[in-house]
């Protein structure tokens, strides 16, 4: 397959900044600021910025106003999985209760915001897990963002049993993969979510989208994002648990995706930037508090 042109890629990317990106600032300057990173080290220097524009041009991008429409797609999708067990919705909802997976002032904080507002949901069915605990809820059940393993819920829920919490847990995202729905269902959680991502999602896995069975271009991209992603984030240079994805948030960009778009250590530019969770000596969430 033949990668479009840079020409017809810095049209379309244009359009995307007018449209998709507006509330990004992401300008032309901007990209090329981003392009410097590519020095031509893996090949020629034209090469390796026509591979990046092209990445560029193929990142999804979640806008606040697609994002409210996940938070609203999760919603009916959850109700329609609760009315197929045969339960009353408005009944279900009397006994439940919605909270964040994590701190307030994390992500999920802002998806339940969203969550809240985008399905006219009454404020008594939102609290906090310790108020939750308190009250003769017969379910917990957590927002969040994006779940690529569900291991945090696991782990959550797994320290709540400790302590005696014996509630059943739910989860709603807006994306996740069928290995986080298969974790949360193997510790009985279940996971619902607006989005599931496949197997094509991974750039580089067998089924790719991208690259249509062109594995000589597939091998090419995969060493030049490989090298430069050693730059940006040594740890994990393919982004976390090697899920090459290519999506971000208008409030952030998840880990899992490509660290070339939003590393910052080293003196990487990136293009959207990642903000990531810091936990110091003077203020240090803990994780399992709620239950003392």
């Amino acid at each position: 397959m033949d990668i479009p042109d840079v020409k017809d890629i810095m049209r379309l990317l244009k359009i995307t900044q007018q449209t998709v990106w507006k509330d990004k600032e992401i300008t032309i300057p901007v990209i090329e600021q981003w392009l410097s990173n590519f020095t031509g080290e893996v090949f020629d220097v034209d090469k390796e910025r026509h591979i990046a524009l092209w990445l560029l041009l193929n990142f999804c991008y979640y806008s606040d106003k697609e994002v409210s429409h996940l938070a609203n797609e999760v919603f009916n999708n959850f109700r329609k999985k609760i009315i197929s067990e045969g339960k009353d919705f408005t009944d279900y909802l009397s006994k439940v209760k919605f909270s964040l997976l994590g701190s307030p002032s994390e992500s999920s904080g802002l998806i339940l915001y969203y969550f809240r507002q985008q399905n006219r949901l009454s404020k008594k069915y939102f609290d906090t897990v310790k108020e939750i605990i308190a009250t003769n809820a017969e379910e917990i059940i957590f927002v969040d963002d994006v779940s690529l393993t569900g291991s945090q819920l696991v782990k959550y829920t797994k320290e709540a049993k400790k302590h005696g919490v014996n509630l059943k847990f739910r989860l709603l995202t807006l994306i996740a993969t069928e290995r986080a729905k298969k974790a949360c269902k193997d510790n009985d959680i279940e996971l619902t979510s607006a989005i599931f991502l496949r197997e094509n999602d991974n750039i580089f896995s067998r089924k790719s989208f991208l690259f249509r069975g062109d594995e000589p271009l597939k091998l090419d991209v995969l060493n030049f994002c490989n090298h430069y992603g050693l730059k940006a984030k040594p740890d994990m240079p393919l982004g976390f648990g090697n899920a090459s994805n290519l999506l971000g948030f208008f409030y952030n960009t998840p880990d899992n995706t490509l660290p070339i778009f939003w590393s910052e250590i080293n003196g990487w530019k990136p293009i959207f930037k990642r903000f990531d969770k810091k936990y110091t000596d003077n203020y240090k969430i803990e994780d399992y508090d709620i239950y003392i």
